[in-house]
């Protein structure tokens, strides 16, 4: 039997003990980063964790646990039970390692410094932690730059970025960190560049408009107006300058990519004939533009303090006006590799059957007009497998925001435009194998699906949208990589 009866004292301590409860570190299943030693700080130096420095240091740990756990797991990058390292244990790691998660341009991830060689040196050391903060921004940025260079291929714009991807993508394969740190510096500069430059294009090519509306249809795709395409650049651009992805940004590396790409396209230019006059006058409503120094577009781009530095007048005219065509370039298909998909053949399947189907796409329809939705919403509540089921018949299967959504709800016979791009990221998020194409080919096919997926956006949406989109393909891509580290090719 307890004793009814305590002290005063024993009253007092328990009082205490409820009042100042004892904060204990993030539980051990949470995953955390590792990032410096915190030798210098011993826990038996506390002999009461009521401390109020300890406390608050323990809440700033856990702050930037929290913060970079976000990171890592937003790019698709989820820490194993072998990286997710309490900073407790995180203390016994040498001091000469990085102490912050990478970003492109951070002082202690810098070759100079040595903190890499000692990462790549480490001998007893779990370095999983540091290695999948890099793989984080470099899923980022790789996502960004292929997406990139896919548009770039529909509208046969010289890319300029095909050894920069090559390099990445070769660096992946590397256990070490250094190489793989190095390819995404040179890749983010020199994306950042091309960027830059063709966001100037397309916003000179979207002041000229054509009364002319794009509608896509199963068997052909049509690419997005220059306006449309301004804000997918200008997303890209933005997921570029996010902190967790750039901390310090270096406008010589971008400054000197440029300057070798309008040298390289001068040259290219000069040796062109050029006539000011063409058929719809698009050279000359924006050689009026160029000229007009109290244009919106001559206050936007030009001026010292912009990293961007406007080249020739002839230049930009050439090379905007591409950003005006309607249907692919014919040699973007010899570039991307031929993913065979899962469609239904109509001739192959049992009348019945078609029967059934095209009454339940009708009643679909019905259902989702009268709940004031798209049909590809209404069927969005099912299954991912459901989903699959819909678009081998090529129904639709597409959000709101998606410019096929009315269309496909009115008229249900009709074959949905998006199907193959829907299907593709279906297949990629169901399949937990590699498949027969390898990882480089892989992220193409996928690039290609999220570049059309993002020029189906209707353009009255807001461009929020878009940055929804491009986080879900980083999040797909962020599941490529993981497919070839579990493989065990990386």
């Amino acid at each position: 039997m307890v004793p009814s009866h305590r002290s005063a004292s024993q009253l007092w301590a328990i009082a205490r003990r409820k009042l100042f409860t004892r904060r204990e570190p993030r539980s051990s299943e949470h995953d955390s980063p590792q990032h410096r030693s915190f030798n210098s700080v011993s826990s038996s130096s506390f002999s009461e964790h009521t401390d109020g420095f300890y406390k608050y240091s323990l809440e700033v740990l856990q702050q930037s646990d929290e913060e970079y756990r976000d990171t890592v797991e937003s790019m698709g990058l989820r820490s194993s039970d072998s990286t997710g390292m309490s900073y407790t244990s995180a203390r016994t790691a040498p001091a000469e390692f990085p102490f912050s998660p990478y970003a492109v341009g951070a002082v202690e991830w810098n070759s100079v410094t040595g903190y890499l060689k000692n990462l790549d040196d480490a001998q007893g050391y779990d370095v999983s932690s540091w290695r999948n903060s890099v793989l984080a921004v470099y899923v980022k940025v790789y996502t960004v730059a292929k997406v990139v260079f896919m548009c770039f291929i529909h509208y046969g714009v010289e890319g300029g970025l095909m050894v920069c991807i090559r390099d990445a993508e070769d660096a992946i394969a590397s256990k070490k960190i250094a190489p793989l740190v190095e390819c995404v510096e040179k890749l983010y500069h020199a994306l950042y560049a091309r960027l830059m430059m063709e966001l100037v294009m397309v916003d000179l090519c979207s002041c000229f408009s054509i009364e002319v509306t794009r509608v896509s249809s199963h068997n052909n795709f049509m690419l997005p107006e220059p306006r449309h395409l301004y804000n997918i650049f200008l997303t890209c651009k933005q997921i570029l300058d996010s902190p967790t992805v750039c901390k310090i940004f270096n406008k010589e590396s971008v400054r000197n990519y440029q300057a070798t790409l309008v040298h390289r396209a001068v040259t290219k230019v000069n040796s062109m004939p050029f006539a000011l006059d063409d058929l719809i006058g698009y050279r000359r409503f924006t050689l009026g533009i160029i000229d007009n120094p109290d244009s919106s577009f001559r206050q936007k781009w030009a001026g010292s303090a912009l990293i961007y530095h406007m080249p020739p007048p002839k230049v930009l005219i050439i090379h905007s006006e591409r950003y005006m065509s309607f249907t692919p370039r014919n040699t973007y298909q010899f570039m991307i590799p031929q993913q065979p998909l899962p469609f239904i053949q109509r001739h192959n399947v049992d009348p019945a059957f078609t029967e059934r189907a095209r009454t339940s796409d009708h009643r679909q329809a019905a259902l989702a007009m009268l709940e004031g939705k798209t049909v590809g919403v209404l069927r969005n509540q099912g299954t991912m497998q459901q989903l699959i089921e819909y678009a081998k018949r090529r129904k639709c299967v597409c959000q709101s925001a998606c410019s096929c959504g009315q269309d496909c709800t009115q008229d249900p016979d009709r074959l949905c435009p998006c199907a193959e791009w829907n299907m593709i990221l279906l297949l990629s998020q169901v399949n937990a194998n590699r498949g027969t194409l390898g990882i480089r080919d892989r992220c193409t096919v996928l690039s290609k699906a999220v570049f059309q997926e993002l020029s189906s956006i209707r353009e009255d949406v807001d461009v929020f949208v878009i940055g929804l989109a491009l986080n879900r393909a980083v999040r797909i891509f962020g599941e490529e990589m993981q497919k070839e580290l579990f493989a065990g090719i990386i």
